[in-house]
């Protein structure tokens, strides 16, 4: 079945909401982890995820901002941000996906 998380429609003069999706903090553990996944298929294509800033018609466009962690132990690497194009298994005919960045 599907899922809808949406937050009311501003009207005219007003702002939507906003949306908040996190973990709870540690002081001596590690906090948890947030997974967002399409399921896979046996015989079909599996799905996509999309993110997507709305239009704006009269203001600036929203931003999207991706970082990894940050650590401010002396002993520890801040994480690593990794984008990776999925790859196609069928040497006949499949190729592996592309990375396109667009300014």
């Amino acid at each position: 079945g599907n899922v809808h998380i949406k937050t009311a429609n501003a009207g005219n003069d007003g702002v939507s909401g906003s949306m908040l999706l996190s973990t709870g903090t540690a002081k001596n553990g590690t906090t948890g982890n947030i997974s967002i996944a399409t399921g896979p298929s046996l015989n079909g294509s599996s799905g996509s995820i999309e993110i997507a800033i709305g239009l704006s018609s009269v203001g600036d466009g929203g931003s999207v901002h991706i970082k990894s962690g940050s650590s401010s132990s002396d002993a520890s690497n801040g994480g690593n941000l990794d984008l990776e194009a999925g790859s196609g298994t069928d040497s006949r005919n499949g190729a592996g996906g592309n990375v396109t960045i667009k300014a």
